[in-house]
């Protein structure tokens, strides 16, 4: 590759890894060379990934991509194998959920348990990647003379790594945060776990010459965390790419009103009150109930035990959701395109916002968002006109979200109006992540 600038990228989640963790390094490694940045990608073997996408591959074929093995966390290791001889355990181990009772109920062995076992996990599972990745690194930074380090996460064993890396070598180290790390709002661990993740994650920024976020939320919450390391903070959406929607957008169907959802459903996003609030309305509206079609794609039928299928049943909807599978993502925004309404659970991550909802803005359908009055989604909502926010459990609040939805659903101007989403472009984004990088020193 010709050019001087070069960066290493690690990254756990690259294509064809499926994850949606996967599209930002894709991107940045896709458009940088526009801006004068040949990218080198060190990633896991793609035997470990979990679920591929190969469309995803696609942007960074011409990218040197460096894969390794991965080397499972042995407790983990030991809980898939019994797991998969005896069948799963009834009872949730603290070290593999991380939603394990507060210490001060437990007797103090299994307080000592529980502590041991969330140590064993610091800062996550997949930290025994270090042991193959942080050689690889430091070969791939001295045989290609590259003089920037990029660590995006999670997982944060991805910013111990590139610590090690950069350290080693004496290169420049870039941390991006997807999602926070000892910022995370709500942490079950122990006191004193809590306070080694956040001695870790200062390790690693008092190295980092700078530090990435994506949100002005997180940005500013981290400015507050560090002190002396706020300076280094900047916010780089994850945005959408222009090249993957197309000029022609597909319309939704005339004779229905399709909600969709496309994602797993984890963390707190629970789908039970939007389901209940749609069965409200399709009891007391004729019209909505003949019309009404829920997809959620790639969701699975159960959210934390809880079976979405009866409670489809019981709100009478059972003619009107249906739970498909996953999907490549190129048949993903076909979806959303054709679709009235995209629904987006962001509950509980006052600094995140999901990947997806770039993706839905791009598909210039309005978005259902289930997410508090003072998160960053809700701050990117209102900013580009995108939709309608309303609590998680305000049942009442969604149903007149959706019957607004509705009866907008005619007017193509109900919602973007007057708004240039285009700063959220992913070449941009990755235009404004080199001019970052140009001012390291």
């Amino acid at each position: 590759m010709t050019g001087e600038k070069k960066i290493l990228i690690i990254a756990y989640h690259f294509p064809p890894d499926a994850a949606v963790g996967a599209l930002r390094p894709q991107k940045f490694a896709k458009y940088l060379p526009e801006f004068g940045w040949n990218p080198y990608v060190l990633t896991i073997k793609e035997k470990y990934i979990e679920q591929t996408d190969a469309s995803r591959l696609d942007d960074v074929r011409n990218v040197p991509a460096f894969r390794t093995s991965f080397i499972p966390n042995p407790l983990r290791f030991y809980f898939r194998t019994r797991d998969r001889i005896w069948g799963p355990s009834q009872k949730t181990s603290a070290g593999t959920s991380g939603t394990a009772p507060d210490a001060f109920v437990l007797p103090p062995a299994q307080r000592i348990k529980k502590f041991i076992s969330e140590f064993i996990y610091l800062p996550d599972y997949h930290l025994f990647w270090a042991i193959t990745a942080v050689v690889k690194g430091v070969s791939l930074v001295r045989r290609y003379d590259i003089k920037y380090v990029y660590a995006t996460s999670p997982p944060h064993s991805v910013d111990l790594i590139g610590y090690l890396v950069s350290r080693l070598t004496g290169k420049k180290l870039i941390i991006d945060h997807r999602d926070p790390w000892a910022l995370c709002a709500g942490r079950r661990e122990s006191k004193a776990i809590v306070r080694i993740h956040h001695a870790l994650e200062s390790i690693v920024f008092d190295r980092a010459s700078c530090i990435l976020t994506t949100s002005e939320k997180y940005t500013q919450g981290l400015r507050e965390l560090s002190g002396a390391n706020s300076h280094k903070m900047h916010t780089v959406y994850n945005g959408y790419d222009g090249d993957d929607f197309g000029a022609e957008s597909p319309e939704p169907p005339q004779d229905a009103f399709v909600l969709t959802y496309l994602g797993k459903l984890y963390l707190n996003r629970s789908p039970v009150s939007f389901l209940k609030a749609a069965g409200a309305l399709a009891k007391g509206d004729a019209e909505i109930a003949r019309r009404l079609r829920i997809d959620f794609i790639g969701s699975g039928k159960e959210f934390k035990g809880i079976s979405l299928e009866q409670i489809v049943a019981e709100e009478g909807l059972t003619d009107s959701v249906r739970f498909l599978d996953q999907v490549s993502y190129r048949n993903a925004i076909e979806l959303m395109r054709k679709s009235h309404v995209l629904l987006l659970f962001a509950s509980g991550q006052h600094y995140q916002i999901p990947g997806k909802a770039f993706d839905y803005m791009a598909s210039r359908r309005p978005i259902l968002a289930f997410t508090e009055e003072d998160s960053s989604t809700t701050e990117l909502i209102h900013r580009f006109r995108a939709g309608v926010v309303v609590p998680l459990d305000d049942i009442e609040g969604i149903r007149k979200g959706i019957m607004e939805l509705y009866q907008s659903r005619s007017d193509a101007d109900a919602f973007y109006r007057d708004v240039d989403i285009s700063v959220l472009e992913r070449k941009r984004q990755t235009q404004r992540l080199a001019e970052i990088l140009d001012d390291i020193r």
